[in-house]
């Protein structure tokens, strides 16, 4: 009787804990406590993420606004940012440190020591110091700004520049023109004689399928007719395609 009303007890102080309260292992009580404050504080972070991300104002020249922000592996790192970087930056919490002007705002993350930013070319109207944001679709690191600090101090930071739905489909054509031209390389005999322009397919069975420049024509060469420089190639660019496709696949599988 003592014993379960101990167990009935736990099952009231812990009510949050993820397995039967029933059946728990005398000594174990601790870790099971631990648990249960690690997903409290797991559901707590989720929550206050979830309520900035609502409560933000979407900065953004595309139509579409996303429910959520995207995952921190798919967004630029604040810390990293180098000069002509594109791609998002979503996922950080801003605030509005200072309006500058009808098109610019200085912006700073809410948490971490990292960069401030200049937000540039965005029509700053409605927007206020002291405002909680999120900047929405594709940024563009454009160069630097500088300005005096409070202090009195020179401070240097990188421009970004939200890209309009036209400018964002504009550089991710160019973005795939210049990786399908990046494939497009000089192939040589094995002899030096014979140089073609082409791009390469893929390999199977000692044969190299190869797209000419000229005129878009498939061919296949035998590999052993190839220079060394050119069989190294493939074998480098079969690697590297390999572990994309295993990469994939693991994200895949993580999705599930």
């Amino acid at each position: 009787m003592k014993n379960l009303m101990f167990l009935a007890t736990a099952c009231f102080l812990l009510p949050l804990l993820p397995q039967p309260c029933f059946g728990i292992e005398a000594g174990t009580a601790e870790s099971y406590k631990a648990r249960a404050r690690a997903e409290r504080a797991a559901s707590l972070r989720k929550y206050e993420e979830r309520e900035n991300w609502e409560q933000s104002k979407k900065l953004s020249l595309t139509k579409i606004i996303p429910k959520s922000p995207r995952k921190y592996d798919d967004c630029l790192s604040i810390r990293e940012l180098k000069e002509r970087s594109l791609g998002y930056l979503e996922c950080w919490h801003l605030e509005v440190t200072q309006v500058l002007s009808e098109t610019e705002l200085l912006i700073s993350p809410i948490k971490g020591d990292a960069q401030s930013l200049w937000l540039k070319d965005y029509p700053t109207k409605g927007i206020v110091d002291g405002d909680k944001i999120r900047l929405i679709g594709l940024a563009r690191v454009e160069g630097t700004e500088s300005y005096e600090s409070v202090t009195g101090s020179n401070v240097t930071v990188r421009v970004v520049k939200l890209l309009s739905e036209k400018e964002a489909l504009k550089f991710e054509m160019e973005a795939k023109a210049a990786t399908e031209a990046a494939l497009f390389r000089t192939w040589t005999s094995k002899t030096g004689k014979t140089k073609l322009e082409a791009k390469f397919i893929d390999f199977e069975k000692g044969y190299v399928s190869l797209e000419l420049k000229k005129d878009k024509k498939l061919v296949k060469v035998r590999s052993t007719k190839l220079s060394k420089e050119d069989v190294k190639w493939i074998r480098e660019e079969l690697k590297k395609r390999k572990l994309q496709e295993e990469l994939a696949k693991k994200e895949k599988a993580a999705k599930k």
